[in-house]
């Protein structure tokens, strides 16, 4: 029913684009939820608690930022104030909403330039001068309690001046950042540039290299030794080397193989996907097949999270699929190795 009221397209949910599902329909109706959810003082407020990817302003919001998410209750909604924020949500669901950013600001694509649009006082976007856009900003005023009908046009105006002042300055950095980008030298620089620039954004916790990652899971277990060459684990169903990694190295024009029994088909399926990632050396993992198989999962789950982490920042740069997948790459590489620091001179 949700999906068919407020999600006509049937869009797939992921890790950016998520379902809220209403667990009590009447106390908190479906359709007033999504006209809150939908107003200028959500669109204002998530910034402060989500997470930029990058420096241009590009809000990544996640379920734990929902969670956080200030909003006013719908379920303390009149049946006077439910109208009208059913009428202006249904009429700006029937038009393309537009960017939050005034239109001269979004035409410009010089740094020199925006720098001068700037001085100028703050203007709205066509969007905030949107009649349904304000009859539903003014509902959820009254939804929170304002209910002195000037008091909720004087507080809709200073929304909207803040609103285009926050946009307007995010485009401002995001045009300069561009323009760097563009007078960058040679594409592997580039790329280099774009990859330190979205590593910034990502906070500490979440960019920890996997070796330091897993080694943070196991407090207590025995020690694997990851041989250098070429790994490869049988099928899981060979009688006697399912268990068992080989890794195979060329040396002097000889080719040598070196073999790891492990003690469960879970801790070899592990050393081999760390192999596989460039990962030797020393290795703890836990004793028991059990705890060893929480583990595998774990590590699929953030191998996958990695990916698609990358994946959705380097997208988020560059259109070119080419330039994406390199950029996508050399973010891999730092999420599981860490990032090189340079020495000091």
């Amino acid at each position: 029913r949700h999906a068919v009221l407020h999600n006509e397209n049937r869009l797939i949910v992921n890790c950016n684009l998520y379902d809220v599902t209403v667990v009590d329909e009447v106390a908190c109706p479906p359709g007033i939820l999504a006209a809150v959810l939908n107003s200028t003082l959500i669109a204002l407020t998530k910034f402060y608690f989500g997470r930029f990817a990058g420096t241009e302003g590009n809000l990544k919001t996640e379920v734990v930022d929902v969670n956080l998410l200030e909003v006013p209750d719908p379920r303390h909604v009149t049946k006077s104030i439910a109208k009208k924020l059913h009428d202006s949500f249904t009429k700006l669901c029937q038009r393309d909403t537009r960017p939050l950013v005034e239109e001269e600001f979004m035409e410009c694509h010089s740094a020199e330039r925006a720098k001068k649009l700037a001085e100028k006082p703050i203007g709205l976007p066509t969007e905030l001068q949107m009649p349904d856009r304000r009859a539903l900003d003014l509902a959820v005023f009254e939804l929170l309690g304002v209910a002195d009908a000037t008091e909720r046009e004087a507080l809709c105006d200073e929304l909207y001046r803040e609103t285009s002042a926050h946009f307007r300055q995010i485009r401002v950095v995001e045009i300069q950042k561009q323009e760097q980008r563009s007078r960058g030298d040679g594409r592997a620089f580039r790329s280099d540039e774009l990859a330190a620039d979205l590593w910034d954004s990502i906070s500490e916790e979440e960019k920890q290299p996997l070796g330091e990652w897993l080694a943070a899971q196991v407090i207590d277990g025995g020690s694997h030794v990851i041989h250098e060459g070429h790994a490869s684990l049988p099928d899981a169903n060979d009688f006697l080397d399912a268990t068992t990694v080989f890794f195979r190295q060329a040396t002097g024009g000889k080719a040598s193989v070196n073999t790891l029994a492990l003690p469960s088909r879970d801790h070899a399926e592990i050393v081999f996907k760390l192999s596989r990632l460039g990962i030797h050396g020393s290795l703890r993992l836990p004793k028991t097949q059990t705890a060893t198989r929480k583990l595998n999962d774990q590590l699929d789950a953030r191998l996958s999270d990695i990916n698609e982490k990358t994946n959705h920042l380097a997208h988020s740069r560059t259109s070119d699929a080419r330039k994406a997948d390199e950029l996508a790459g050399l973010l891999r590489h730092w999420w599981t190795h860490g990032k090189p620091t340079k020495a000091p001179k």
